[in-house]
């Protein structure tokens, strides 16, 4: 089953707070939210990997509210998901955890995936004008 489909409403939850920027500003371009995306998937990188994640200090006003606002949605979602299961040993098996902070960068990652894709494809506005269809 893909991604989508096992965590849609997590992708949903993490758009709509990139849309909502947009919104606010309509002059925002793709590239503002790529580059907050990008922030966004290395910060939860470190997350993951269970290391201290480092905040971002060069983005732009609008590059700092999607990314405040999707850690914010994050942090709601984290204290709502279930307690994970520490495995009862280390084995390779194990090594690779299916945690609920893989599948945070795993929707960061194809959603950054995508807006790089609809900005070729569409232009400067490409993904948000895209994305802001499918939202409410």
């Amino acid at each position: 089953m893909a991604l989508e489909d096992r965590h849609l409403d997590l992708l949903q939850n993490i758009e709509f707070m990139v849309v909502s920027v947009y919104r606010d500003d309509p002059m925002m371009e793709d590239r503002e939210a790529i580059r907050a995306l990008e922030a966004l998937v290395q910060y939860q990188r470190r997350v993951a990997g269970g290391q201290t994640p480092t905040l971002p200090d060069n983005l732009s006003e609008n590059e700092q509210l999607v990314f405040d606002r999707v850690q914010g949605i994050v942090e709601e979602r984290r204290e709502m998901a279930p307690p994970e299961e520490a495995p009862k040993r280390f084995s390779v098996l194990n090594k690779k955890s299916n945690s609920f902070e893989d599948t945070i960068l795993a929707c960061l990652r194809k959603l950054h995936k995508s807006a790089v894709r609809w900005n070729k494809r569409n232009g400067k506005q490409g993904y948000l004008k895209f994305a802001i269809q499918y939202l409410p």
